[in-house]
């Protein structure tokens, strides 16, 4: 519906350039550089400084690979750290 409103020039000019706006990447807060903007080139700092966690090398190339490249593949394992709760 609201693709239609868009479509057909019936939605409310103010939403339809906020809509406009923000599929170009822009927004009201453009003008201002988010907190985080510092680790859009730094997976691992952002995870260890913002969220306060610890990754191991294998982790960090993992990151950094996906940071680098349109595609990453890993090898995954099942129920990998569920033991650790039952050790503490």
């Amino acid at each position: 519906m609201l693709k239609t409103q868009f479509l057909d020039g019936t939605l409310n000019k103010a939403i339809q350039d906020h809509v406009i706006s923000s599929l170009r990447g822009q927004s009201d807060n453009a003008k201002k550089p988010s907190k985080y903007a510092k680790y859009t080139r730094s997976p691992v700092k952002f995870g260890m400084q913002v969220l306060g966690d610890i990754y191991t090398p294998e982790i960090q190339r993992l990151m950094l690979s996906v940071r680098d490249n349109p595609v990453t593949v890993a090898k995954t394992g099942n129920a990998v750290g569920k033991v650790m709760p039952l050790l503490g």
